[in-house]
């Protein structure tokens, strides 16, 4: 897999340099807008063509099925491939390539459409983002969404150290990055959408000045289904859209 994971990569971070002003970072033409003429869509399994953090292994059921609900929500077929599969016929299409880049992506789509009828294939990753933490607010903003940094413990004496300050600069952020195929070797659609953060702050240690607090895997990552919902939507706008609006988290799920 480490020719297909150089190659992935250069897809997820070739977009960063090209953030946009925009709700979240996305390359799309106009004329792509609506996805029209798509009816049914071939949809990969999460990171087929970059290494999946271990740590998010467990979220990749949830975050496929709310991707699945999504494109069904906008109206259009899905068929699906295997993970054994996929990569299977990633080698197949890369049999005697020299040249691991665009031209190989555009044979691997040929070789999926032997397998398949689709007009669009959808090649997701869950990646990590840089996200802005906002000072005292503990609110933490990337790729188009603000999510509530989550407190694990309650800090003993503090002796005067404002703990609370700490919270400043950036940490990572899970990101549903959307590559979209349909003809050509580049894709028609780049994305990158926010889901959520999978870290906490865990201030039980802190009990005095010299102390500090330290970072914690949730207990349960990705497991806001309407964070998810929200990531999703996102990521795959404006290429695809549902015809109502999905909201995002309650903003009580925010501050716990």
């Amino acid at each position: 897999m480490g020719k297909l994971a150089r190659c992935s990569i250069l897809i997820v971070f070739g977009l960063t340099a090209c953030a946009t002003p925009k709700s979240h970072p996305y390359e799309l033409d106009e004329a792509n807008v609506g996805a029209p003429g798509v009816e049914v869509v071939g949809l990969l399994p999460l990171n087929v063509l970059l290494a999946l953090p271990p740590e998010l292994d467990g979220s990749t059921r949830r975050v496929s099925a709310a991707i699945r609900s999504h494109l069904e929500e906008c109206g259009v077929g899905v068929v699906t491939f295997g993970l054994g599969e996929s990569r299977k016929l990633w080698n197949v299409a890369l049999a005697g390539e020299s040249d691991q880049g665009d031209a190989s992506m555009q044979k691997y789509v040929e070789t999926l459409r032997a397998t398949r009828s689709f007009d669009a294939l959808v090649v997701p990753n869950l990646v990590y983002r840089e996200a802005r933490i906002r000072a005292v607010t503990r609110k933490v903003e990337w790729d188009g969404v603000t999510r509530r940094l989550g407190v694990k413990g309650h800090p003993g004496p503090s002796d005067g150290f404002h703990w609370m300050g700490d919270f400043f600069g950036s940490m990572p952020g899970v990101s549903l990055h959307l590559a979209v195929y349909e003809d050509g070797s580049a894709p028609v659609f780049n994305s990158f959408g926010g889901i959520d953060l999978i870290h906490e702050a865990d201030v039980s240690s802190v009990s005095g000045a010299n102390s500090s607090w330290r970072w914690g895997l949730k207990r349960k990552p990705l497991g806001d289904p309407e964070a998810l919902r929200e990531g999703v939507r996102l990521a795959f706008t404006p290429y695809l859209e549902p015809p109502s609006p999905i909201p995002g988290p309650a903003q009580e799920s925010q501050e716990n």
